[in-house]
C-alpha cells in the first residue's frame, strides 16, 4: 500500500476528504479486498480515538461543573454565614440594649436621692455622681462625720433588674468607702448601689462601660 492510499484513508476516516477523494476511495475499496480490510481498521481505530477523547471532554465538563456547583455550595454557605452573623449580631444588640434600661422600682429613688430629696436621716454622705461612668471599676463614698450608731454599715451593688452582684461590709466607724468592683468582672450595662445603715438606704446609679448604650431614639 503506497502513502498516498493510506494517507488517503485516515482522510476520509477523519471526515476530511473532498466528494472527489471519497470516491477514488471507494473504487479501489470495491477492487481490493485487503485494502477493505485495511480500511476497517483504521476506521475502527479511529472510532475509538474519537471515543477516548469524548470521555476526556466529558470527564472535563463534569470536572468543570463539579467545581461550578462547588463554588455555588461555598457561596450559599458563606451567605448563610453572614446571615446568620447578621442574626447574632441584631440579637446580642438587642440584649445589650436591655442591660442598660432602667430598673423603674429603683429609678426614682436614685433620681431623687442625686437631687437630694430623699436622704431623710440627712447623712452627710458624698457620693459618686448620679448615673456616672465607672471606668475605673470603683466608686467612692464618704461620710462627713462618724455616725451614731454600733450597726455595721453595708453598700450592696445590684444590677438593672435588681440583682445582687456584690456586697461589701464595714465597721460603724468606716467614714471612706472605697468599692473596687475590678474582681467582680461586671458585664456592660447599669447597675444600682444601695448605701444601708440601720433602717435608712440610699440609693444611685451608675454605669459600666457607658458608650455601649444605644443613643436615644
Amino acid at each position: 500500500m503506497n502513502d498516498h492510499l493510506q494517507k488517503l484513508m485516515e482522510k476520509v476516516a477523519k471526515g476530511l476528504a473532498t466528494p472527489a477523494e471519497s470516491q477514488e476511495l471507494q473504487t479501489v475499496l470495491q477492487q481490493d479486498a485487503e485494502i477493505q480490510r485495511r480500511f476497517d481498521e483504521v476506521k475502527a481505530l479511529r472510532a475509538g480515538f474519537v471515543e477516548e477523547e469524548l470521555d476526556l471532554a466529558k470527564g472535563f465538563l463534569q470536572s468543570i461543573e463539579q467545581k461550578a456547583a462547588a463554588k455555588v455550595s461555598l457561596g450559599q454557605k458563606i451567605r448563610e454565614s453572614f446571615e446568620a452573623i447578621e442574626t447574632q449580631i441584631d440579637q446580642s444588640l438587642e440584649e445589650l440594649a436591655k442591660w442598660f434600661l432602667p430598673f423603674p422600682a429603683y429609678e426614682k429613688q436614685a433620681l431623687q436621692f442625686a437631687q437630694r430629696a430623699s436622704n431623710a436621716a440627712n447623712l452627710p454622705l458624698q457620693t459618686p455622681p448620679h448615673e456616672m461612668d465607672c471606668v475605673d471599676h470603683q466608686l467612692y463614698f464618704e461620710l462627713d462625720s462618724r455616725l451614731d450608731t454600733d450597726e455595721e454599715i453595708e453598700i450592696v451593688i445590684e444590677n438593672n433588674r435588681s440583682q445582687e452582684v456584690a456586697a461589701f461590709e464595714f465597721e460603724a466607724d468606716t467614714q471612706v468607702f472605697k468599692i473596687n468592683l475590678v474582681d467582680q468582672a461586671l458585664s456592660p450595662g447599669r447597675y444600682y448601689w444601695k448605701f444601708m445603715v440601720e433602717d435608712v438606704i440610699l440609693m444611685g446609679s451608675f454605669f459600666i462601660q457607658k458608650e455601649l448604650m444605644a443613643p436615644p431614639a
